[in-house]
């Protein structure tokens, strides 16, 4: 039997509610038949999310004009995706907030209000301050051996949150350091 007693295994948030992770659970399913006590975790659902999936859909119609919306959570999701990447690796605000600006622009073929991109700015930050905090803390009470994500296009960027920790790097050292996973490595999945 491994070593790896203890697993995780969750799908980030930012993919539809309406296609339950059932891989995960599957997956879970096989791993108890062998021994290891697994944990799934639907990050999709957790009501912060779901308020700011939504939330981030009602900020951007703000910006874009109704004959110009199509198809408008389709689109909206690739923005919202470009949005969060770029929001992750920002180093100049007054770039972040052209880039955004761009993003919309090349999406929706509309010019957005200076003050719309702050106020969705700000709104991501909350976000990812209060997943970043939750992840912690749940990487801490579970203490598992072993994390697995689903990711998606959709979601990777929120992924990345696992290795982008800069604010509290000092604090987390087992779990990020230098962009790279240690102790919670996707890659490291003991033979069955």
């Amino acid at each position: 039997m491994s070593r790896y007693k203890k697993i995780l295994l969750g799908i980030m948030p930012q993919w539809t509610t309406l296609c339950p992770p059932t891989g995960i659970a599957v997956i879970k399913s096989y791993l108890e038949t062998k021994g290891y006590i697994v944990k799934t975790l639907d990050l999709i659902t957790k009501r912060d999310s779901l308020e700011f999936y939504f939330g981030y859909f009602d900020l951007l119609k703000k910006g874009v004009q109704e004959f110009n919306r199509g198809n408008f959570y389709n689109v909206g999701h690739d923005v919202m995706h470009n949005h969060l990447i770029a929001h992750l690796h920002y180093t100049n605000e007054k770039d972040y907030i052209n880039l955004v600006k761009k993003i919309v622009y090349y999406t929706y073929y509309q010019h957005i209000d200076t003050n719309l991109v702050i106020e969705m700015n700000n709104f991501i930050q909350n976000y990812v301050t209060i997943l970043e905090k939750y992840l912690t803390y749940l990487l801490e009470f579970e203490k598992p051996d072993i994390l697995g994500l689903t990711i998606y296009k959709s979601n990777i960027a929120l992924a990345s949150l696992f290795q982008i920790n800069k604010k509290n790097k000092s604090q987390n050292q087992n779990y990020s350091r230098r962009g790279r996973i240690y102790r919670y490595s996707l890659c490291q999945f003991p033979k069955l």
